[in-house]
């Protein structure tokens, strides 16, 4: 019996039209490469995916595991289909990498991807297909956050407007999914629309 890879590393490399599966190792690290036209599964474990200054042009990137907390501030998204879970992670550069690529995420249609606490920097969110409710998007969360109001008092909503206030202004728009929240929260799913459509700033 063959025993597991311990790490696969794609460095340097230029990939078209391939149909890619990553996963099968507990650490895959994407450095360096391009990807254009391809239809990529992703079934890493948590913290098993790095990519490092990658390009993805007109790939469909499935996450047929919950892809968490992938922090994508060096790679560029064009053009580029997400289904599947891929909560807490980043696209786009917070801040500028001391030289390396600043990463952006533009043209791509995330609209059967599930998301929460998604964040998105370095990026015009007008070129982006979001997806809609239940996720709800708050946009400029700077100047957003501090609008959204909590007549019930509720924790997990000023958390959201914390968060929300620390971002850099790099940062265009957090996308959270709301069934999540009218679980824990004092708000029933009526109740949480209601209050986050008032909003200016925030996309249902």
């Amino acid at each position: 019996m063959s025993r597991p890879k311990k790490k696969i590393e794609v460095s340097g490399q230029t990939l078209r039209g391939e149909k890619l599966a990553y996963g099968d190792a507990p650490l895959t690290r994407l450095l360096k490469s391009s990807f254009e036209n391809c239809d990529i599964s992703l079934s890493c474990p948590i913290n098993g995916l790095e990519a490092d200054e990658c390009l993805f042009r007109d790939c469909v990137i499935h996450a047929t595991t919950d892809q968490a907390n992938l922090d994508f501030d060096t790679s560029i998204f064009e053009r580029c289909k997400f289904t599947g879970e891929f909560p807490g992670c980043d696209f786009g550069a917070r801040s500028t990498p001391n030289g390396k690529t600043r990463g952006t995420i533009k043209d791509c249609d995330l609209r059967e991807a599930i998301l929460d606490i998604v964040g998105f920097s370095n990026c015009d969110l007008s070129t982006l297909k979001l997806p809609h409710w239940p996720h709800f998007t708050i946009t400029n969360p700077t100047a957003t956050c501090p609008l959204i109001p909590n007549p019930l008092n509720c924790p997990e909503i000023d958390i959201i407007r914390e968060v929300g206030m620390d971002m850099t202004p790099l940062t265009k728009g957090i996308i959270y999914y709301a069934p999540l929240l009218w679980t824990q929260t004092r708000y029933n799913e009526k109740q949480l629309r209601e209050l986050l459509s008032s909003v200016p700033g925030i996309i249902l």
